[in-house]
């Protein structure tokens, strides 16, 4: 009961509610490769979650790309070349 209220009162604070969702989301700061639907593919580091919940990834030059929930198709942890 004592999650479901707190859980509950996370609903009133959007900030507090992203906060809790982006700590639950294990792949972040994660080198990932997501295929997207309906076609594609984009590699980068898992950097955040932004304010409508879509995964943000940074490639390594810096560009941002915000994948929506609905458009990914799967995800894989991966090694960069780099590391």
């Amino acid at each position: 009961m004592r999650h479901l209220r707190t859980s509950g009162a996370a609903l009133d604070d959007p900030d507090r509610l992203l906060e809790d969702y982006s700590a639950a989301c294990a792949q972040l700061d994660e080198d990932v490769a997501v295929r997207l639907l309906p076609s594609g593919t984009f590699r980068g580091r898992a950097v955040g979650i932004d304010e409508s919940c879509s995964l943000v990834l940074e490639s390594r030059t810096g560009l941002r790309e915000r994948v929506p929930v609905g458009s990914l198709a799967s995800l894989e942890i991966y090694s960069s070349p780099d590391a």
